[in-house]
Formats: C-alpha cells, sequence, structure tokens
C-alpha cells in the first residue's frame, strides 16, 4: 500500500500495528506519505509526517514493533529517549509509547506478529 495525504488524519488511520493519536506540534511543512509492505507476519512501514508531531499510542495485542528514525534523530524522543544514529525503539505488543518530533521526520517500523 501506498498513501500520500494532505492531511494527517487518514495516514494516523492507515498505520499498521499500532493505534494512537497524533498532535501536531508545527505548522505543516508538507505532504504526509506512508508505505506499507506486508510479508505476512511481517510488515514494514515507511513513514514521512508532514509537520512536527507527538504521537501517542500503544502497539497492538499480538504484536512487536521496531522503529527507526531516518530523520531528525537528535529531534526525535521516544519515551523520553532522545535518538541518534545507533538507537532503535523496541515496542511489545498492548504497551503504551510516545513519540516526540520537534520537525517533520521520516521513520521506519518492522511490525512483527507474535505468533510468526
Amino acid at each position: 500500500m501506498q498513501l500520500t495525504c494532505s492531511e494527517f488524519d487518514e495516514f494516523e488511520e492507515a498505520l499498521y500495528g499500532v493505534q494512537g493519536r497524533y498532535v501536531l506540534r508545527t505548522p505543516q511543512q508538507r505532504d504526509w506519505q506512508l508505505r506499507v509492505l506486508d510479508l505476512g507476519g511481517v510488515a514494514l512501514m515507511s513513514g514521512r509526517e508532514g509537520a512536527g508531531t507527538l504521537y501517542s499510542g500503544a502497539v497492538l495485542p499480538g504484536c512487536f514493533n521496531i522503529f527507526l528514525p531516518l530523520t531528525g534523530h537528535g529531534a526525535t524522543v521516544v519515551d523520553g529517549q532522545v535518538f541518534d544514529r545507533r538507537r532503535v525503539g523496541w515496542m511489545v505488543p498492548n504497551a503504551m509509547f510516545h513519540i516526540n518530533a520537534h520537525s517533520p521526520a521520516s521513520w521506519l517500523t518492522v511490525a512483527i506478529s507474535c505468533e510468526w
């Protein structure tokens, strides 16, 4: 699936393996883009946000999630930890997480089914 949208609501609803809410921190600067490759038990999701954001959500039951920021490393904070190029986020089923990006960011996630 490939999605490009001018508003974040459609982008937010299409996220794979997580459920949460975006709050914009900065004015929108570009379109929101999302690509999802479902490999059956493992899904790769590449996102490009259109504004600086705060995302609060949880990983869905039955799924683990690895989060890798591709841009804005020093401006991305996950659960209070500032990211650099060597840090990745590990999220477990049903656990809340918070991602704070001070500017529009791009990222990659890997969603892994617990049954895989």
